[in-house]
């Protein structure tokens, strides 16, 4: 029940947002305190209910596979407490059962650690360490997300960045949540089937591409100086659910890029980087963000 309410105190203001002025969506940065900082991968892999406390769990991999077909957690909300347990139960069956018949699957071979490290191991490791400075911690994951038979798996590269800030004289963990849409999507097939070896070696390519171009918006993120300017939208995709508000804008590889803030003095922030424009469309926005002097 703890759950359900935390959810709903989330969504209700994001419903407000969807609707409503998106000038009043708060500016997306990194705290101010984890601005400068190093960073490194973690030794430790993030836990599942850091971050897919809902997902069914390939151990040892840092992959997770999660489904929406069982049933919607906001739809849930807009008929009560009763209505969340009962759609979240679905989704928990369904999800568990999807996981399961995937359990041989060439998908579940692939490690996230793994491959980030192949792939920005060697960078972050040159980077600088200051003397005293703690830095922060990457933990890489995956998640294959699985919308419908016929719909096929969409496939989020993600990185968890974790620092502790000081907010009124007491330490207060931060968290960044990175995330990459990859722009293929996998047959649902693939759960069952293995992959050829040239589309296993590709899809390989793929994950450790899109840590690189992660790795270059945590490091723009973490640079001081001041923020660029950026747009405003509401943003919908399946891989968001209800959707999520925040500044957006076009990195180096062309791709679109939502950022926001979230919890208690900026102590949650998220960025979701879409490799295809088809992967998302706007409920709201975008608009510029106006000024006191526009």
């Amino acid at each position: 029940m703890i759950r359900v309410l935390r959810l709903a105190a989330l969504a209700a203001p994001m419903f407000l947002a969807a609707c409503g002025n998106l000038q009043a969506v708060k500016v997306a940065a990194v705290h101010p305190s984890v601005v400068g900082q190093p960073v490194a991968i973690s030794d430790t892999r993030p836990t599942k209910e850091e971050v897919a406390p809902r997902a069914f769990e390939v151990p040892g991999k840092s992959l997770y596979v999660s489904q929406t077909s069982g049933g919607s957690l906001a739809v849930g909300l807009l008929l009560g407490p009763i209505g969340v347990l009962a759609n979240g139960a679905n989704i928990d069956r369904i999800t568990n059962e999807t996981g399961r018949s995937g359990l041989q699957s060439s998908l579940y071979q692939i490690d996230a650690k793994a491959e980030s490290t192949a792939a920005i191991g060697d960078a972050v490791s040159r980077l600088p360490r200051p003397a005293g400075v703690a830095g922060v911690a990457l933990k890489p994951y995956l998640i294959y997300s699985v919308a419908s038979e016929k719909e096929g798996i969409d496939v989020l590269v993600k990185i968890r960045a974790e620092s502790d800030v000081v907010i009124a004289g007491k330490t207060t963990p931060w968290v960044g949540n990175y995330a990459l849409y990859l722009r293929d999507v996998l047959p649902y097939s693939t759960l069952s089937t293995p992959m050829a070896a040239e589309a296993d070696a590709k899809f390989r390519a793929d994950i450790r591409a899109a840590y690189v171009e992660l790795l270059g918006e945590i490091t723009k993120d973490l640079t001081p100086g001041p923020l660029p300017k950026r747009d405003i939208a509401w943003v919908k995709s399946r891989v968001l659910g209800i959707g999520m508000p925040g500044d957006i804008e076009r990195n180096p590889q062309g791709h679109l890029v939502l950022r926001n803030g979230w919890g208690d003095n900026g102590t949650i922030y998220n960025a979701v980087v879409f490799q295809d424009d088809t992967q998302f469309s706007y409920d709201n926005g975008p608009v510029a963000r106006q000024t006191s002097g526009s």
